[in-house]
């Protein structure tokens, strides 16, 4: 437990009695004072409240990882192969080479694969030197 959630909640006791004290002798400023010392333990309260989840949080968070690389070590120990394997299908995602590769075969990106084109005179009909 966060040490402002003890003292929000003391400060807070506090300004209830005061509030009260101010209520029974009639003095307002006291009694304005009481509430004003509950709202500031209130406030407290919720800052070590948020502390307190914020650290739970980290904490499960780092539970987490230390499961997730126990698993990847565990893995690797017992399938080296496998990981092995999955490693470079990985390394070949992440690269670039794929993308290279495919680009050797579009016409675009290289004009040699464009076919000849010939002299549409050639074709002409009736022509072939009979």
């Amino acid at each position: 437990m966060d040490e402002n959630r003890v003292s929000g909640t003391a400060r807070n006791a506090g300004g209830k009695i005061e509030e009260g004290l101010g209520r029974v002798m009639g003095d307002t400023k006291t009694q304005a004072e009481g509430i004003a010392k509950q709202v500031g333990g209130a406030a407290q309260d919720m800052y070590g409240q948020a502390r307190d989840a914020a650290s739970d949080a980290a904490g499960a968070a780092r539970n987490t990882a230390f499961s997730l690389e126990k698993l990847v070590r565990n893995t690797v120990e017992t399938q080296p192969y496998t990981s092995a394997l999955v490693a470079l299908a990985i390394g070949w995602l992440l690269s670039g080479e794929r993308t290279a590769r495919s680009s050797r075969f579009n016409v675009d990106a290289n004009p040699a694969l464009i076919p000849l084109q010939l002299d549409s005179r050639s074709y002409a009909a009736g022509s072939g030197g009979d």
